[in-house]
């Protein structure tokens, strides 16, 4: 049973081989060969597509350069609800949110 097991292996392992091509010493030399292609969309010649990647890689290097961070947020201030409250008895501020009707619904 064991000697029809090996057997059995062995014709298996060689009949997968016949389907392989076989590795010449120029494949074994060179590696693996793989050709990049760059994506060019259509309108565009390789030449045109390139001076326009560059020109818009200037463009963002020159927003870079203004560092528009540095600067900030400037007049936003943060209060909190009780300040709101304290501001809205002294008639300094005023609902943010529209009431529909609202002036009707205070007469009432």
């Amino acid at each position: 049973m064991k000697t029809a097991t090996i057997v059995a292996c062995a014709i298996l392992a060689t009949s997968a081989t016949a389907f392989q091509q076989p590795v010449t010493n120029q494949q074994l030399s060179r590696g693996s060969s793989t050709q990049l292609f760059e994506y060019i969309p259509s309108g565009f010649t390789k030449d045109s597509w390139a001076k326009f990647k560059a020109s818009e890689k200037a463009k963002k290097d020159a927003l870079a350069k203004k560092n528009l961070g540095r600067l900030g947020p400037k007049g936003f201030q943060s209060r909190s609800f009780q300040s709101f409250q304290e501001a809205l008895e002294r008639g300094e501020a005023a609902h943010l949110m529209p009431v529909m009707n609202a002036e009707e619904r205070v007469k009432k």
